[in-house]
């Protein structure tokens, strides 16, 4: 079963604070750290919301980044900052994903590992 999300993604390419539709086979959770697919490079991302069937075509999300999602305090927070401080999300999340996984520049995961924790080494969310 497909399922959609709204996410945030980390680059500055992106200059606004909305989020965008992507899918996954796997049942995600608000706050999930994830790799998405971004013009011609591979992007941080960080889940909002599950939405339902967009009416235009999606692309998937690549990798889950961290089997620990953000906790719910964490990603309330960034949206109440989103809405008083205007900014792009890219500098918000910048705040909030642990610095070891916000320093990943123009990661491209192997396709045919897409969907699998990461193996590279990162902090306990707490």
């Amino acid at each position: 079963m497909t399922h959609y999300y709204d996410v945030w993604v980390s680059t500055k390419q992106f200059r606004s604070s909305s989020t965008l539709t992507y899918s996954s086979t796997e049942k995600l959770e608000r706050g999930s750290i994830v790799l998405v697919p971004f013009r011609n490079k591979t992007v941080l991302g960080l889940v909002k919301t599950e939405v339902g069937l967009p009416k235009f075509k999606v692309k998937p999300i690549e990798k889950i980044i961290h089997p620990v999602s953000l906790p719910e305090a964490s990603v309330s927070l960034l949206e109440w900052l989103m809405l008083y401080y205007p900014s792009s999300a890219s500098t918000h999340l910048q705040l909030f994903l642990p610095s070891s996984i916000n320093s990943l520049k123009d990661v491209t995961p192997e396709k045919n590992n897409a969907h699998k924790p990461s193996t590279i080494d990162t902090p306990e969310l707490t």
